[in-house]
């Protein structure tokens, strides 16, 4: 008699618990189909069907499955249910569940569980109809677990994608008061709150363009010319002048050149002075790039003293987040 396990567990989207799927045929049919290679005993006392065991989303199910009602996907699964950067594929599935929950870390079977234990319920959501911890949550959570650039690119990525904000960050870890490495987690926090929304523009916020010199820099600066919206990554308002940190990603090729010195070009006509460093440069030669900086802004600042510039003003957030920076251009601008 063909079994009927692998049309029960294929209704139930491939993944099952043993005691519903013995409720659905028989405990000796749930047997059978694990002993004849026709359905996987992927955790004690859950079952997938073979075609999905090796599945990503259909592991993250078993890993709820076994650990009940309340469990939560967190951690480092929960960044990748976010859609944020991670090195490698984790084949750890890390779960949290309430603290007095019964449930043990299952790293022999073929789909290895992380339990954590919570005293109070996380902030969550529902992505891909799986219950998981909100970003924000993810990302502090996920902090320890990672190391170097790795561990800055969720949150880095995050705000930059405007998925979160410096502020939601901050709150989470005000939430979190014991956390491995949290001084520098809130560094980090503290230089996104100041503009930086990538590891080139970290570089520069701590090895370059740092000190008295450079207090008066703003980053992630909005400027609207001939209709079209730039974000600087640092402007200092007194010289006009706008410093651009240049990452391999997008700056690299012909086209992205010709890109950059049109947007330079719009800049110009309104006053405003561009200066750009290359990601060479700046990790190679950071005290050159420095007192090329400061000459090219002590310059600017003597050439429009008391003349009109813009000025930088805050606006509205968008949907409810932080305010931005953006320019008032003046009536007359400076040249360049």
């Amino acid at each position: 008699m063909r079994s009927q396990v692998p049309a029960v567990l294929r209704a139930a989207g491939g993944v099952s618990t043993w005691s519903a799927l013995a409720a659905a045929t028989s405990d000796s049919a749930v047997n059978r189909a694990v002993v004849s290679g026709a359905a996987v005993l992927g955790l004690p006392g859950v079952l997938l069907l073979p075609d999905v065991a090796d599945d990503d989303a259909a592991r993250r199910r078993a890993a709820l499955a076994y650990a009940g009602d309340g469990a939560l996907l967190s951690h480092t699964t929960a960044l990748r249910v976010h859609g944020l950067p991670l090195p490698a594929p984790d084949p750890v599935v890390h779960v949290v569940v309430p603290h007095r929950r019964q449930r043990r870390t299952a790293r022999e079977h073929p789909v290895a569980v992380v339990v954590h234990r919570s005293r109070s319920r996380p902030p969550s959501t529902v992505r891909g109809g799986d219950p998981v911890v909100a970003l924000e949550t993810a990302v502090v959570q996920s902090w320890p677990l990672l190391r170097g650039s790795d561990q800055r690119a969720p949150a880095l990525v995050a705000v930059r994608r405007r998925l979160t904000t410096a502020t939601a960050l901050r709150e989470e870890l005000q939430r979190r008061r014991v956390l491995a490495q949290r001084p520098a987690l809130l560094r980090l926090v503290e230089a996104i709150a100041d503009g930086c929304r990538s590891e080139l523009e970290l570089w520069g916020y701590e090895q370059v363009f740092t000190g008295q010199d450079f207090a008066e820099l703003r980053r992630q600066v909005e400027v609207v010319v001939d209709g079209r919206l730039a974000v600087l990554d640092c402007y200092d308002p007194r010289a006009a002048l706008a410093i651009e940190l240049d990452g391999r990603q997008y700056h690299d090729s012909p086209r992205d050149r010709e890109r950059d010195a049109e947007r330079d070009v719009r800049l110009a006509s309104v006053g405003i002075q561009t200066v750009r460093f290359s990601h060479r440069r700046l990790t190679r030669s950071p005290e050159e790039c420095r007192r090329e900086a400061l000459r090219t802004q002590e310059t600017r600042r003597a050439q429009l003293a008391g003349r009109p510039r813009p000025l930088v003003v805050e606006v509205p957030g968008r949907a409810g987040g932080a305010p931005r920076l953006r320019l008032a251009l003046p009536a007359a601008a400076p040249g360049a």
